[in-house]
């Protein structure tokens, strides 16, 4: 009978994931699946409203102020009229946030649950010093910008040196600037040598620790330690805040079949030997839960770890 109505009707045969927004003459909807998987914040903005899918710009706009974030499985309907805005329940939530979004996707100064992912993935940085606390370095080195967070936290914990001896250039200008999204294994290692500067007169004789988000493909991980080596580090140890990433994600992850993934199928030794360094961490599964329980407290998505999906993906 109605547009609003009809939204409600499409909403429910849609499995997940979306964050939407949705123009129409008169009215502007905001909605989130009931799984909660990507983020949807709102703000008051002069005599109007902001809805942006990151809440961390809230607070650098003026005369904008945070009010909510959408939750899973809620509809906001916003008339154009000048009218306050409704906040509709449309379906039970039962939240699988991407836990992604905090390790990596999201800015690091956006929040969820009032928990912001810089503090998050410094405590991951952390759990991976308390799981691992005969490990011995010299200095620990993120891979900026995505491992920095996590290496400070790690460096904190381990009391170990922390030093930038990679530079991140922001828009090499051979291709898109990142190599998890670059669409070619030859366009993703230029990427990932290109942007990252080395200072390599630090690194001879160095037990090196380098601290990154994630390893999906591994391109940047070996160019990394190449680079190391050929600076004369005396070690490289390869820390990583995430789990392996052992599947494909359905709901919204750039890779499309398991092979891709560098630990599909490998024993940590295996991946270990392929990237070069001399000993590889990772997160564990349960001391990512126990860590999203102590910062986010909600449930998360953590299918591509091996964990759980909100719905099979098969």
């Amino acid at each position: 009978p109605g547009i609003e109505e009809s939204i409600l009707y499409a909403l429910n045969h849609i499995r997940t994931a979306y964050s939407l927004l949705i123009l129409t003459r008169d009215r502007l909807f905001a909605i989130r699946d009931p799984y909660g998987v990507r983020p949807l914040s709102v703000a008051r903005y002069k005599t109007g409203y902001l809805v942006l899918s990151e809440n961390f710009p809230f607070g650098e706009i003026a005369e904008s102020e945070h009010l909510f974030d959408v939750k899973p499985g809620e509809m906001v309907v916003f008339p154009l009229d000048g009218n306050d805005y409704r906040r509709v329940q449309y379906a039970t939530a039962e939240e699988h946030f991407c836990v992604f979004e905090g390790i990596y996707f999201s800015h690091p100064r956006s929040s969820y649950n009032g928990y912001v992912h810089e503090d998050f993935r410094q405590e991951l940085g952390k759990a991976l010093w308390q799981d691992n606390p005969d490990l011995e370095g010299d200095v620990v080195v993120p891979l900026l910008d995505s491992g920095k967070e996590a290496a400070i936290g790690f460096m904190e914990a381990a009391d170990i040196s922390y030093r930038e001896y990679f530079h991140r250039m922001q828009h090499p200008v051979v291709t898109n600037g990142r190599s998890f999204t670059s669409p070619t294994t030859e366009q993703r290692e230029v990427v990932a040598r290109i942007k990252q500067l080395l200072r390599r007169d630090k690194i001879a004789g160095k037990r090196v620790i380098v601290v990154d988000d994630s390893i999906v493909r591994s391109h940047t991980a070996r160019i990394a330690i190449k680079r190391l080596r050929e600076a004369g580090a005396k070690s490289v140890t390869f820390v990583v805040s995430a789990p392996p990433i052992t599947q494909i994600c359905p709901l919204g992850m750039d890779y499309q079949s398991k092979g891709e993934l560098v630990a599909h199928d490998r024993t940590l030794e295996e991946v270990c030997q392929l990237i070069g360094a001399d000993r590889l961490i990772y997160q564990s599964l349960p001391t990512l839960h126990r860590v999203v329980a102590e910062t986010y407290r909600c449930g998360v998505c953590t299918g591509c770890f091996g964990g759980k999906y909100p719905v099979d993906p098969t």
